[in-house]
């Protein structure tokens, strides 16, 4: 986990924070008279490098975006240099990103050929964490036999089997009473 003042950077103010005597606009947290930690909730923390202070914004400063961190702390976090994908932190080059704000994940678009972040993870992938803990949007495997994680069809060699409880499924061999059907790719009931 890292600090508000990691993601303001080195210069950032250091000393002891107070709730009285703060004189900044929309600041919850001051420091000292011209200085401010926390702002009220709507606001983000923009660290002013110039003034050495954090100011309150609704708008984060151009090179930056909003975010709220697992704690709640609300600031303006530093994009990365040429990231062009909305809602990324830290992208791997212009168009790919591999950390989302807050809410959001990063899911391949195969039809951008972008890593794009997202709420909600797109049909036929899932939620899932990498070996650094990472959340990502990544894709779902087709059951055995299937052409998709739906199994809308069967690859070759599979045929669909008879509706039951445990949705549509493919194997290689059909049950007693259904013949193959080599075109369909399905069983078909055969009646004697």
């Amino acid at each position: 986990m890292t600090s508000i003042k990691e993601h303001l950077g080195n210069s950032a103010i250091e000393g002891k924070w107070e709730t009285k005597g703060c004189s900044m606009k929309k600041c919850k947290i001051c420091p000292g008279l011209r200085q401010c930690k926390q702002c009220i909730h709507g606001y983000f923390l923009q660290f002013n490098a110039v003034t050495e202070n954090g100011i309150c914004v609704r708008k984060c400063h151009k090179g930056y975006r909003r975010h709220v961190d697992e704690n709640g702390n609300a600031f303006c976090k530093r994009v990365s240099q040429g990231c062009n994908v909305l809602k990324c932190l830290e992208c791997i080059d212009s168009h790919a990103c591999s950390v989302c704000d807050r809410g959001y994940y990063p899911q391949f678009n195969a039809n951008s050929e972008k890593i794009i972040c997202v709420k909600k993870c797109f049909v036929g992938y899932a939620l899932n964490e990498d070996h650094r803990g990472k959340m990502s949007c990544t894709e779902i495997p087709s059951p055995v036999g299937c052409s998709d994680f739906l199994c809308t069809s069967c690859r070759r060699g599979h045929y669909m089997q008879p509706e039951s409880i445990r949705g549509p499924m493919c194997k290689r061999k059909c049950p007693e009473g259904y013949v193959k059907d080599r075109i369909r790719h399905k069983c078909v009931y055969w009646e004697s």
